[in-house]
């Protein structure tokens, strides 16, 4: 079997699996129905974590509405921005981005692995969220992202440690 026949063979193999477009578009209007009946919660979470971010300094942008979320905030002396953002997976869950401060400041990208990503419409879960939102700003705040040399990297690193 030449390459070919194997691509073939794997697409068609795969067509089963695929949601068709009548699937995605019932799964997203689902998926938006709950994440406004989920709103209130979402926005809870959002503004206790927004009121702390500026308290310790950071800026932030905070949208939130029936149309989806955009969560981002830095802090000087920190690459930035980070955060996240809601996106369909393209299987159809409505699920957060994560916004690497080290890339683009506005693209969000979700695990493709549909187990590890985080969702906010059917399957919305307010500890999964809360701990998401903590991880995020504790992944964003790392030595790693400090904007610094290596001397003071290393002394950063140490503080750590104590």
């Amino acid at each position: 079997m030449n390459s070919w026949d194997k691509i073939e063979q794997l697409v068609l193999a795969s067509k089963d699996f695929i949601l068709t477009e009548a699937e995605r578009k019932l799964i997203v209007e689902e998926e938006q129905q709950a994440y406004v009946k989920n709103l209130p919660v979402i926005r809870d979470v959002l503004d206790r974590a927004n009121e702390k971010l500026k308290h310790f300094g950071f800026w932030n942008e905070y949208q939130i509405n029936e149309g989806g979320l955009r969560f981002r905030f830095s802090l000087q002396g920190y690459y930035g921005p980070g955060g996240f953002s809601s996106q369909y997976h393209i299987s159809g869950p409505l699920v957060l981005g994560i916004i690497n401060p080290a890339g683009d400041e506005f693209a969000s990208y979700y695990p493709n692995d549909i187990d590890q990503c985080v969702f906010i419409g059917m399957d919305f879960d307010q500890n999964d969220f809360e701990q998401f939102v903590l991880k995020e700003i504790e992944h964003y705040l790392q030595p790693e992202n400090l904007i610094t040399n290596k001397e003071q990297y290393e002394r950063f690193r140490a503080l750590l440690k104590d």
